[in-house]
């Protein structure tokens, strides 16, 4: 998969998570007061979820087909009607050369026009997707450097202020069951109570905050910031933020990821809630407005779980606090359903290529598989050499000639069909068999071999359709941009093929049967001379 089909995706992806941001924030609408805020919370999880793994079964759902439809209908028009037979006929081309000997016939004019618009498709693409880059490249680098502000405001924190502090952790940690080791730290860096450390969790206290509150206020802020631990809302964090990175470029998800952030704070409310006494969430709601008090600003840092965040968002804290109810068996329920209806929404919602591809996708797959030559492929064409050199039998031992030279041209077939595997998939037998037969699937290595080049296909333009869009042949002209680079690196050159490239239907998908070439680039003339 290069870079454009994974730029391709997250496009696709983008689009997916967007749906179900627009989802979720309807139910949470619909269901406000209804709904736990710990259900809420989880719901943002299947968005996180359906970004990191696009990928799902087939659906008529799936985006990809949608696309692809869209696609093809934009770039075939209306095409001459063909005799819908499944033997697939090839035009004739004066002065051209046949992979595998098609029965040629006169299938009436052929409409010369390429679509322009999307001649340059992939020139867009490339753009956007160097920018995509650029602003991955871009947060990374705020990313690091926000990481290592934390990582020094951890190394020069205090890490003994209060032995009572000290020991409301460890009572806490026992009443809530936790094992992990966690450190307290005091810092006059940061503005509210916070947790990070992904192996070594430590709960960050501001100096300001540490030497103002009570003892029973610190309690409520060490529960808060160990439900934060027993959620694994650090990991969660961090996993938003580099999604963050990723689609930088799509506000729905932003916003979805920042509401998402807003609810982790009202699920830990009332996971904490759940550990006091009754009557005591006042006082936990009395404890977050103190914070805010002695709180100087409300920035926050990057990998850390921040108890207050904005003080617009204080308001509505405090009232759930102060309304804060346990849920009962009507609320799980509830909350259950929704999480299974829009989880299965976002399974059926996939960016799956589907299983049958278009002709044109195989067309340009094969084209660059049939003209790209690297340096791994040389080595593998100078190997392939070697073995066919070794091929021959020697007569004797009850051997005839007659049968040494079937077993030698056996194993000769053999290895050569076993060069260049990559273009056998995309093709019918007797298209592969023809194609090795004449050896035209070792053509571009043995150029690129004997004139120490590397070959790359940089674009392939395909005029329309020759064939029906609901028939199961399809044909196209093309014309191959191709680029020559020395084993050195310092010369290119750029060379141009033109050809044609027939397909049948093979148990529902696409399969070359013809390639067909008309003119060959001048350097296969100018290596290969006595070829052409």
């Amino acid at each position: 998969m290069d870079l454009l089909n994974i730029f391709e995706m997250i496009l696709l992806s983008s689009l997916i998570g967007s749906v179900i941001v627009l989802m979720i924030l309807i139910i949470k609408g619909l269901f406000r007061n209804k709904l736990n805020a710990t259900f809420h919370y989880y719901l943002w999880l299947i968005l996180l979820i359906k970004l990191i793994i696009p990928v799902g079964p087939q659906t008529p759902l799936n985006i990809t087909n949608l696309y692809d439809h869209l696609y093809v209908q934009n770039t075939t028009n209306e095409n001459p009607q063909i005799n819908s037979s499944n033997q697939l006929e090839a035009p004739q081309l004066d002065n051209s050369t046949s992979l595998s000997n098609p029965q040629t016939s006169n299938i009436g004019a052929i409409i010369n026009v390429i679509n322009s618009p999307f001649k340059n498709q992939d020139t867009f693409e490339k753009v956007f997707c160097f920018i995509w880059l650029f602003g991955i490249v871009l947060f990374m680098g705020i990313l690091i450097v926000g990481h290592r502000k934390l990582r020094k405001i951890v190394s020069i924190s205090t890490k003994n202020i209060s032995i009572n502090h000290r020991e409301i952790l460890y009572k806490c940690m026992k009443a809530m069951d936790i094992k992990t080791k966690v450190e307290l730290s005091y810092s006059s860096k940061i503005s509210s109570p916070s947790l990070c450390g992904l192996i070594k969790p430590k709960i960050l206290i501001p100096v300001t905050v540490a030497t103002n509150i009570s003892d029973e206020e610190f309690k409520y802020i060490i529960i808060h910031e160990l439900i934060h631990l027993k959620s694994k809302d650090i990991f969660i964090n961090w996993v938003t933020t580099l999604l963050s990175v990723i689609y930088w470029f799509n506000p729905i998800l932003i916003f979805g990821f920042h509401k998402m952030k807003q609810d982790c704070e009202f699920s830990c409310d009332g996971q904490a809630i759940s550990y006091l006494n009754e009557g005591e969430n006042l006082k936990y709601g009395n404890a977050i407005i103190r914070v805010l008090e002695l709180a100087s600003s409300s920035n926050r840092l990057i990998g850390t779980t921040s108890m207050v965040m904005k003080k617009s968002e204080i308001k509505r804290r405090i009232v759930m606090i102060s309304k804060y109810k346990k849920v009962n068996i009507k609320n799980i329920i509830l909350g259950t359903i929704i999480v299974v209806i829009i989880g299965g929404l976002g399974i059926a919602l996939n960016t799956t290529k589907s299983v049958v591809k278009t002709s044109m996708d195989i067309t340009k797959e094969f084209g660059r598989n049939f003209y790209g030559v690297d340096a791994l492929k040389i080595v593998d064409y100078k190997k392939m050499l070697i073995a066919m050199d070794n091929l021959g039998l020697r007569i004797g031992e009850g051997v005839t000639v007659i049968e040494a030279n079937k077993t030698a041209e056996d194993n000769y077939n053999k290895t050569l069909k076993s060069f260049d595997k990559n273009i056998q998939p995309l093709m019918t037998k007797t298209g592969y068999d023809a194609t090795v037969a004449n050896r035209f699937n070792t053509l571009s290595s043995e150029v690129c071999d004997k004139g120490n080049y590397t070959l790359q296909l940089t674009d392939i333009i395909l005029e329309k359709n020759l064939y029906g869009e609901k028939e199961d042949k399809a044909g196209y002209h093309y014309e191959a941009k191709l680029k020559f680079t020395s084993t050195n690196g310092k010369v290119d050159r750029t060379d141009t093929s033109k050809g044609y490239i027939g397909l049948l239907k093979e148990n529902g998908q696409w399969k070359v049967s013809i390639n067909q070439w008309d003119t060959y680039p001048k350097l296969f003339k100018e290596i290969l001379i006595n070829r052409f």
